[in-house]
């Protein structure tokens, strides 16, 4: 029984851990959401009209990571000759960032504007990086 309540002492404290994280990068992401992105994606992720894209209700949002790590650091570039995509403004690169920040910002994305996908660990970024070269 003391076993018992051992491990399961250890398993909350591994799982309020991990929630803490998860936390604390969708917090970073919402703050670099709003120096990066937030100019032409708009506070409410609803983005410009013929302008700049939506976040709201996006399949790339909700979609593939390596993708979103693409186009976060390619721009508008990512899309290639993608015809579904008519926006008059051109998504900037922002090779600058680094993989946690952008972590975070796809984290806070996939999780915010109505949106509900799972989060993006740095792993998965350097990951999506190394398939890109």
């Amino acid at each position: 029984m003391r076993i018992a309540c051992v491990i399961l002492s250890l398993m909350t404290i591994i799982v309020l851990i991990s929630c803490g994280g998860n936390q604390q990068s969708k917090e970073n992401g919402k703050k670099l959401y709003a120096t990066y992105c937030q100019g032409c994606h708009m506070e409410d992720g609803k983005g410009v009209p013929g302008m700049n894209a939506p976040l709201v209700g996006s399949s790339y949002v909700a979609g593939d990571k390596d993708k979103l790590v693409h186009i976060i650091v390619q721009g508008s570039a990512a899309f290639g000759n993608d015809p579904s995509r008519h926006y008059r403004n051109a998504m900037a690169a922002t090779p600058g960032l680094t993989d946690e920040e952008i972590a975070d910002i796809l984290t806070y994305v996939r999780s915010s504007f109505g949106n509900s996908a799972s989060e993006v660990t740095i792993g998965e970024v350097k990951s999506a990086k190394e398939k890109q070269n």
